[in-house]
């Protein structure tokens, strides 16, 4: 039996969402462009997360987990 996992707090969650939801835009760009997942991973990083948009500041990303997402669908994509 799995050990139970403690819920994690709304942020958290938020955290997640915010990372899949990039996940799925960077490997888009990545097919569109033809761009390798590390390149398109630190302009997500540098350029996409914890910045202002029309002055509304967006909700922060899970980065680790982001580049994981996008790290394993292109290991994912070589079997």
């Amino acid at each position: 039996m799995k050990p139970a996992r403690k819920p994690a707090g709304k942020p958290a969650r938020q955290a997640r969402s915010v990372a899949r939801l990039a996940a799925v835009q960077a490997l888009y760009q990545m097919e569109a462009s033809g761009v390798g997942a590390e390149a398109v991973v630190r302009e997500f990083v540098e350029h996409r997360f914890d910045h202002d948009v029309d002055g509304t500041r967006l909700a922060v990303a899970d980065q680790a987990f982001f580049a994981a997402l996008v790290g394993g669908v292109v290991a994912a994509q070589g079997d």
